[in-house]
């Protein structure tokens, strides 16, 4: 990618947080590029007649700053709303109500569709006004966001945040000029498909070392060491063969397993002693439900269902993790590696938040080596896996770095510490196919289900609105 360099000539924006902007750019509230704020509708529900596509703040693909409408809620909408309220190609949603401590409520997205479409309440629309550049305003809410200008425009009330959006629109900013606009949004294209690009291909490369890495354990905990051992039938169709002096038994016989407890609000504290394992990340308060000593934790819903940890010390599990404790005679570390390579996401209860079916999974067959055999198991898996965790680690920290750096490329080219006027850009990035560049966010399986639970939330707050 060129070096970039700062502009000829700057001068004072007389904005704290902006300090100097280029001379040829001109200060001016971010309302000066909005034609219209009209807030969205959550309409009732589809009838076959009215039925329109409704935007939710879940449909934000937050890391190519534009709308996903691939899995789009639909909703019905009376035709004076249609008419007043439809997104135009070009148009910017703005979330009013949302977030949270993490992600505060405020961030912005690029409308380029075509289809019929509102955005629902949580969300308002804002048509861009002439002689600005939509693609180019998307990236400067982004490094507003980036810097956390749209917090001080938060009021907060209780478990949902609003924007005051007349007061994050009257911030200061700095605009070029429209010919610059579009050239510092083609610029940005460019450089964000460089930037997925790189990210992509260490996403694979992970991929491909956890295949690696769940081969070397698949062998060891099903076949053992010695690739001389006899085998034997196991009795157990899934099992197969299994080394001769092994045994076939039901995990309920190698371990108890306890589901987490309901952890309330109540009972948590940020500041407290002991982490909380398959909740929010908060630490617990209540001393009733400590667990102290060598577990299994196994996650118990969304995405994340199936994962296995080992816990050491005291700790609190919530109602989102399995608690797994051994009987004598049996290695943890083993046993982690047997749970991990055993696909326990596929035994999942139906429901509209699927869980692990624990009595389930307490009647599966397992192999058992002798316990002498479990720890050089271990020690093993141990060495062999090592070098494919360090290659693991530092290809998430390579692709948290480029992440860094597109936040911090996007901040300096939209507020004029760099110049990218006169740099060329490809008009043809065939290199570049766009349907690997979906997302940089997904390095590995992550969590949905409190997007699930969200997504519940905001659909239950826009009936009530």
């Amino acid at each position: 990618m060129a070096e970039l360099k700062p502009y000829a000539a700057y001068k004072d924006s007389a904005v704290p947080w902006l300090g100097q902007v280029p001379i040829s750019w001109t200060v001016q509230r971010l309302n000066a590029s909005v034609a219209d704020v009209v807030a969205g509708t959550w309409g009732t529900e589809p009838n076959g007649k009215d039925d329109a596509i409704c935007v939710r703040v879940a449909d934000f693909d937050r890391s190519c700053l534009r709308v996903r409408i691939d899995r789009p809620t639909i909703r019905a909408i009376a035709p004076a709303d249609l008419r007043r309220k439809r997104l135009k190609r070009g148009d910017l949603l703005l979330e009013k109500s949302g977030g949270g401590d993490i992600q505060p409520v405020g961030v912005v997205m690029l409308y380029d569709h075509e289809v019929v479409a509102v955005c629902s309440n949580f969300v308002a629309r804002m048509s861009v006004a002439t002689s600005f550049e939509p693609e180019f305003l998307a990236y400067l809410h982004a490094a507003l966001y980036s810097v956390g200008l749209n917090v001080r425009s938060i009021k907060q009330t209780t478990g949902i945040q609003n924007l005051d959006c007349r007061a994050y629109l009257s911030e200061s900013v700095a605009f070029p000029p429209l010919e610059e606009q579009a050239a510092i949004a083609r610029y940005l294209d460019h450089a964000d498909r460089k930037v997925r690009h790189a990210v992509r291909a260490r996403q694979q490369l992970i991929k491909l070392l956890t295949e690696q890495k769940r081969a070397i354990i698949q062998r060891a905990v099903t076949r053992g060491l010695d690739p001389s051992v006899r085998l034997k039938p196991s009795g157990v169709p899934r099992l197969g063969d299994v080394p001769k002096h092994w045994e076939a038994r039901r995990l309920k016989t190698v371990s108890h397993m306890k589901s987490g407890e309901s952890i309330t609000g109540l009972a948590i504290d940020q500041v407290g002693e002991y982490p909380v394992y398959g909740g929010n990340g908060l630490r617990g308060y209540t001393s009733a439900y400590t667990h102290d000593g060598e577990y299994a934790l196994i996650g118990r819903q969304g995405a994340l269902c199936g994962n296995v940890h080992q816990a050491h010390g005291r700790f609190w599990a919530s109602e989102h993790a399995v608690v797994a404790s051994l009987r004598d005679g049996y290695g943890l570390s083993w046993f982690c590696s047997l749970l991990d390579v055993m696909n326990l996401n596929q035994y999942s209860m139906a429901a509209a938040q699927p869980g692990l079916a624990v009595e389930q999974i307490m009647n599966l067959w397992i192999p058992v080596p002798p316990a002498d055999e479990q720890g050089q198991i271990s020690d093993y898996l141990d060495g062999a896996t090592a070098n494919v965790d360090k290659a693991i680690d530092a290809a998430r920290r390579e692709i948290e770095l480029l992440r860094e750096y597109r936040i911090r490329l996007i901040a300096d080219v939209v507020t004029g510490k760099l110049d990218v006027r006169d740099v060329p850009v490809p008009e043809d990035e065939t290199d570049l196919p766009s349907e690997e560049l979906e997302t940089i966010d997904d390095v590995d399986v992550v969590d949905q289900s409190d997007d699930a639970a969200e997504d519940d939330s905001e659909s239950s707050a826009e009936e009530s609105a």
